[in-house]
This record gives structure tokens, C-alpha cells and sequence, in this order.
């Protein structure tokens, strides 16, 4: 609890004195590491250095090698935190040089204290590999080496506690190389051992880790049970306000991501109420997030705006800056979708205000600037947004810090782009990949090389784009970047697409079927990738590509497959608005291959779905859709009715003229103004109008699409 850290601090001071009274300096190297763990809680990094500092050096001075190498171990925890990657890389120089010390000492405490250190370098693995810098990859993989050799040091030692730590750490280190039976395998093991240790706190936070887990493995059934767990255990054991919070916050973003939305609210707005009432004011705030989560994956941006509003009020009141920016974020983005602009920039001027406040949160930072950048865009005030990103530029640069500079670059590619400023957007985006390059981020650099693809393709320079994608494939799949190896083979069937539409080629010549052949592979690629990160959005979104270039590749049947597929995937993940987009796509692959009835079904969920989303543009995009429909069924219906009168021309044809005349009964034939009229009587009927020019068009008049139906 945070209103623990001040008692907490006092003891570990009282502490350190007993320890220099009695002059040990072992006892006095251990104390002086958990003052600065206290420090570090409270968020007093200047403290914790300086402490650290003068007491390696006071142990260097009196030639104390185990003294020394704890508070080489104390500064190493001083910089794990995520306070940029400059230090991560400093506290990983300082941990390995304390592991070293204490790998040529003896004994159980050495070992555990090497341990320690191996674990200090596992938590800054997986910081570096969560930020994408460098080779996230190569950052996980390390951090699980290094996790399975503080395990065997503890082991070693008979340290139960450290054992599961880093079996925690090896957990965290599998889920993120994506081996997620054995990350939660190794966790729920980390766990028998917290209950053995009768540790409820550490229980709470490893049933909250593995419920987290089941959910990036995509399934939050199966973390549900652990998440209730963790909120019954904090609640039993009377863990404190804070922890039953965190543990509520997480048994709703379960529920959310198991779709059980009207559960999940009930749970958030019931701990709302309870902290309420013991005036657990910080936990209260939490579960007012919780209830801010909820309406943020049922889409509800106007009862979400309320939430956000609500929460972030909350958080200022108690001063805590992060979460309060964090939330003034949400709510500004929120305000731009419901084009409330005016608020929402003022939303994200106060956002980046606290950011920029504080200023060892560098991520926070960079979020803040993207959201007052977004508010900006959605203002139309381009040179505002520029000025915005050349400030936090200015700021990173100034501080030597190059993939956060480069970071802002890309950031003012996407706005130049906004404003066709195609030749600054290229400019800005060759100054990142040179950053990115110094600071040897593999990640930043294969951004940066993609970004240069989407100039290209806005500029119609497509085989240009794909030029470049294809250098940006094999750099991904070596960082073992699977989103984004699917998002750029997806943006290269793009290109190759639009390649082939500008082209002027023949649909049957030899180069279009090479070249839809090749979109349908790369493609199918991504779809497969999309299938093996089982994420559903990402499998709705590689499924529609690869239904457009099967459409385009004249595979009629496949491409109202992979459509329907999509629909599926974004239905599951409820997501609305993709799931309309797809279905935009089935009916037109389905009417291509004259499933007309299904096509027009599927083009009228689509725009029903729109009108309940308020999306004007994808009400536009299903009506179109479905005129196209009726007149490709239109033109069938007249090529069968040209088909029978050729068909009765031949036979008149063999027939005598005589007979031919003869045939035609008298009286029957209608004249051209007596059709003209009944047609006018029909439409001013549907459409309820009293008068109609024969010359004026039928959308002029007030027929819709469905009306049109009517009219057949």
C-alpha cells in the first residue's frame, strides 16, 4: 500500500542505525539496500543514488568487496526502474559488475545475492524488450536465460523466496517469447511456492500474473478463476484497499475480454460503491477505471467520456499525476470521436502538461505529445501539431536520447502526411531511420523503413512501397516481431494491388495474373501468421486483405471464404465496425459469383450496423454496396430477358409473314407514354410526392436503394 511507504522507511532507518551501533558491515550493506528499496517505492530515485553512492564508496575505501557489490546491486535497482532506456542500460552494466563480485564468493548468501543480481538484469530484459528497443527478441530470450540461472542459484542456496522470483521472471520471460503454456506452467509453480512461504501478498500477485497471462494467450476463461481468486484472497486476508482494487480492475478487464460486458460493469460499479463507502478513496478511483475499461471495449464513447471524466477527477484528488494523464489522454481521444474538439484539446494540453511535469516518465511523455498531436489534426491545426512534436523533439535531443527523437520524427511523418507534405513526411522519416540506426534499434529503424513504404504509396509510387516492404519483412522476422511481419505483408499485398489497378493492365493478361497471384500469396502469408498470434482483430484484419486480392485474383469463391472468416473474427473480438467492413466484403465477393440474395443480406447488416454506430461514411460505403448488387442482378435479369427475345426473334424468324401479323391479337400493345406514365404514377406513390418531371432522376426524387425494390 502506498501509505505504507513512509512506516516503511522509518524502519528500515531505524534499522540501518542498529546496524552502524553494532558496527557490522554486512548488517549495514543490507540495511543501507533496503532504505533504498523504500526509496525506490516511493518514487525518490535522487535519494536512492546518492545513499547508494556514498556507502560503495565508503566499502570501496575500506576494501569491503561484499559491501561494494551490494551497493553495486542497490544502484543497479535504483536504474531498473522504466525511467528511459539509458538507464536500463546502466543498471544492466551495474548488475552484471555485482554479479561478477559475488560469483567469486562463497557461500549460501552469495549465491542468493548473485541470484538477486540475475534478476535485476531479467527485469530490465523484459523492460527493453516491452519498449521495442533494440532487438525485443533477443531482450526476452535473454531475460529467460538469465531467470533460469538465478533459479539454479537459489535452488543452490535453499532460498525459497528467490526461487519464486525467478520463477515469476521466467513466466513473464516464456509469455513473451509467445510460449505461453510453459510461461503459465512456471507461474502457477511460483505460486505453490508463495503459498508455501504462507506469503498472501505475493499469492495475490501471482494468481493477478497468471490470470493477465491466460488473456495475452487469448484465454480469458481460463484466467478468470485466478482473477477471483486473487480479489478474494487481498479481501480475506485483508491485503489493503489498494490490492482488492488492483484485483477487482482485474477480474473486469477478464470479464470484458471473455465479452461478458454487462458482468463486468456490475462487478466495477458494486467495488465503486463499496470504497466508496469505507472511503477508500484510491481504491474507489481504481474501480472507477475498471468501470472506464468497460465502456471502453463495449465502444460506448459517450458513457466512456462520462467514466473518464469521473476518473480522472479522482486521481487529481489524490495528485496522482500518471494515472491522471493517462486518463486525460483516453478522455481527449474520446472527445475527438465524438467531435467534441474544442475539449479535446484542452484534454490533452493538460495531459501533456503532467507529462512534461515530470520528467523521468519518457514513455508517458511520447504518449502525452501523440494524443495533443491527435487533438490538433482533428482541430485542423497542422502547424500546431508540427510545433507540438518539434517541442518534445527539442526536449529528447537536448537529452541525448536518440530513439525517442526518433520517435517524434515518426510522429511528424504521420502529420505531413495529413497535410500531403508528401516530401517532409519523406525527409522526417530518412532523419528517424538515421537516428534509430545510431541508437541501434532494430524496431525504430524497420518503422521508420515502413513508414517510407506508406509515403510511397500515398504518392502512387507503389512498386516503390513494395520495394521497400520487402526490405522491412526479413528485419521483423528476425526481431521475432509477428505483428508487425503480418502488418507489413498486409501493406505489401496493398501496394501490390493498387500497383496492378493503375497499371492499365488487361484482367486476363499475363503480368495482372502474375500480379494477383503474388498479392494472394503475401496475403495468404499474413493470414496464416495472423492464425498462429490467434488474436482476433488481427485475424479480421489479414482475412479482409486477403479476400480483396482473392476478389481481385477473379477467386470469387475463396474471396466470400476469407470474408467470412473475418466477419467471424470480428464478431468474436466485438468489434462492430470491423465486422460491418466485412461483411461489405462478403457481399461483394458473394454477388460476383451470382449469390446475389446473400450478397444483399449481407450488405444490409453491414449498413444497419453502421447506422447504430453513427458512421456516416460505412452508411455511404453499404448503401453503395447494395445499389451495386441490385444492378448486377438488374443486368442478369436483362441478359435472360435478351436471351428469350433472340430466342422468339429465331423462331418468328422461320415463321410466314402472313402468320406473324396474324399473331399479334388487336388492342393489346401499350405505347411508350402509357408505360412512362404508370412508371411516374409508382415512384411519386413510394416516394410521396404529387408531381414528377419525366426527365428527372430517380435519386433527385427521393429513391433510396430499398425503395428502389419497391419500385422493381
Amino acid at each position: 500500500e502506498r501509505e505504507e511507504g513512509e512506516p516503511a522507511l522509518a524502519k528500515a532507518n531505524a534499522a540501518l542505525a542498529v546496524a552502524r551501533d553494532l558496527n557490522n558491515t554486512s548488517f549495514i550493506a543490507d540495511a543501507v539496500r533496503k532504505v533504498v528499496h523504500v526509496y525506490n517505492f516511493l518514487g525518490r530515485h535522487e535519494a536512492s543514488h546518492s545513499l547508494a553512492s556514498e556507502e560503495r564508496a565508503k566499502f570501496k575505501k575500506a576494501g569491503d568487496s561484499r559491501g561494494e557489490a551490494t551497493m553495486l546491486l542497490a544502484l543497479a535497482e535504483t536504474e531498473a526502474p522504466d525511467r528511459g532506456r539509458g538507464r536500463c542500460e546502466e543498471a544492466l552494466s551495474l548488475a552484471s559488475e555485482a554479479q561478477e563480485a559475488f560469483a567469486s564468493m562463497s557461500g549460501a548468501v552469495a549465491k542468493s545475492l548473485e541470484g538477486e543480481a540475475l534478476l535485476v538484469q531479467l527485469n530490465v530484459h523484459i523492460r527493453r524488450g516491452d519498449s521495442r528497443a533494440g532487438d525485443p527478441s533477443q531482450s526476452f530470450h535473454a531475460a529467460l536465460d538469465a531467470g533460469k540461472e538465478a533459479l539454479e542459484l537459489f535452488q543452490a542456496a535453499g532460498f525459497v523466496k528467490g526461487q519464486a522470483m525467478a520463477l515469476h521472471g521466467v513466466a513473464a520471460a516464456r509469455m513473451n517469447t509467445r510460449a505461453f503454456d510453459g510461461g503459465i506452467r512456471a507461474g502457477k509453480e511460483a505460486l505453490r511456492l508463495w503459498q508455501s512461504l504462507d506469503n498472501i501478498r505475493a499469492q495475490v500477485f501471482e494468481l493477478q500474473s497468471i490470470a493477465t497471462w491466460c488473456m495475452k494467450a487469448g484465454k480469458p476463461q481460463q484466467g478468470y478463476p485466478f482473477a477471483q481468486e486473487a480479489f478474494d484472497l487481498a479481501r480475506e486476508e485483508q491485503c489493503g484497499s489498494s490490492w482488492e482494487a488492483s484485483a477487482l480492475h482485474l477480474i473486469v478487464q477478464v470479464l470484458c475480454a471473455a465479452g461478458l460486458y454487462d458482468r463486468a460493469q456490475q462487478v466495477a460499479s458494486d467495488g465503486a460503491s463499496q470504497f466508496q463507502r469505507v472511503q477508500a478513496r484510491r481504491a474507489e478511483a481504481v474501480a472507477l477505471k475498471a468501470q472506464l475499461s468497460v465502456q471502453l471495449a463495449r465502444g460506448d464513447s459517450w458513457q466512456a467520456l462520462q467514466a473518464a471524466k469521473q476518473a480522472s477527477a479522482a486521481f487529481a484528488e489524490l495528485g496522482d499525476r500518471s494515472e491522471q494523464s493517462a486518463i486525460l489522454r483516453i478522455q481527449s481521444s474520446l472527445n475527438v470521436k465524438l467531435h467534441r474538439l474544442e475539449e479535446a484539446l484542452v484534454a490533452a494540453k493538460e495531459a501533456l502538461k503532467l507529462n512534461q511535469d515530470t520528467e523521468d516518465c519518457v514513455f508517458e511523455r511520447v504518449y502525452g505529445m501523440r494524443t495533443a498531436v491527435d487533438a490538433q489534426l482533428a482541430n485542423e491545426r497542422p502547424r500546431d501539431a508540427i510545433q507540438v512534436i518539434e517541442d518534445e523533439r527539442d526536449f529528447y535531443s537536448n537529452n541525448d536520447n536518440r530513439r525517442e527523437e526518433g520517435i517524434m520524427l515518426l510522429n511528424m511523418v504521420t502529420v505531413h502526411l495529413e497535410s500531403n507534405s508528401h516530401e517532409d513526411a519523406m525527409w522526417a522519416a530518412e532523419d528517424a531511420q538515421a537516428l534509430f540506426e545510431e541508437a541501434e534499434d532494430k524496431t525504430g529503424e524497420a518503422a521508420a523503413m515502413q513508414m517510407m513504404a506508406v509515403i510511397h504509396m500515398s504518392t502512387k509510387a507503389y512498386a516503390e512501397a513494395e520495394e521497400a516492404l520487402k526490405k522491412v519483412v526479413p528485419m521483423l522476422q528476425q526481431l521475432v516481431d509477428r505483428k508487425g511481419e503480418i502488418g507489413c505483408l498486409l501493406l505489401m499485398a496493398q501496394a501490390i494491388e493498387l500497383r496492378l489497378a493503375a497499371s492499365g493492365f488487361e484482367l486476363t493478361s499475363q503480368k495482372f495474373r502474375q500480379g494477383a497471384f503474388q498479392a494472394v500469396q503475401v496475403a495468404k502469408e499474413a493470414a496464416i501468421l495472423a492464425g498462429k498470434v490467434a488474436e482476433k482483430p488481427l485475424i479480421g484484419a489479414a482475412q479482409c486483405v486477403l479476400s480483396r486480392v482473392l476478389h481481385m485474383a477473379a477467386k470469387g469463391g475463396d474471396a466470400a471464404q476469407a470474408a467470412k472468416v473475418a466477419v467471424s473474427a470480428f464478431r468474436e473480438a466485438g468489434d462492430r465496425r470491423g465486422e460491418a467492413h466485412a461483411l461489405i466484403l462478403s457481399a461483394t465477393a458473394m454477388a460476383a459469383i451470382d449469390q446475389e440474395g446473400d450478397a444483399k443480406d449481407a450488405a444490409s447488416k453491414a449498413l444497419l450496423s453502421f447506422r447504430q454506430l453513427g458512421d456516416k461514411q460505412g452508411e455511404q460505403l453499404a448503401e453503395q454496396t447494395i445499389d451495386s448488387i441490385d444492378n448486377l442482378a438488374n443486368q442478369a435479369q436483362e441478359g435472360e430477358m435478351q436471351l428469350q427475345l433472340q430466342q422468339q426473334q429465331q423462331q418468328q424468324a422461320a415463321q410466314p409473314l402472313k402468320q406473324l401479323v396474324s399473331g399479334a391479337a388487336p388492342g393489346t400493345a401499350l405505347s411508350i407514354v402509357d408505360v412512362s406514365e404508370k412508371v411516374k404514377r409508382t415512384v411519386m406513390e413510394i416516394v410521396s410526392i404529387a408531381d414528377l418531371e419525366n426527365d428527372t432522376p430517380l435519386m433527385t426524387a427521393g429513391l433510396t436503394s430499398q425503395s428502389a425494390v419497391l419500385l422493381r
